[in-house]
């Protein structure tokens, strides 16, 4: 019994650290895609798409 409750909480924190990962991955992705629409935009169209 205690060795399935090891395993488990080994499968929670590895779990846990591609949750983490992953939400990580995303805010990079989601700054990269807003750095190059605010290079790539005017000023208004920007500011029109930050609205939205």
């Amino acid at each position: 019994m205690n060795n399935d409750r090891r395993g488990l909480a080994k499968h929670s924190v590895v779990g846990m650290f591609w949750t983490a990962l992953s939400m990580g991955a995303l805010a990079v992705a989601e700054l990269v895609a807003l750095l190059i629409l605010a290079r790539l935009l005017s000023p208004n169209e920007f500011g029109l798409y930050s609205a939205a």
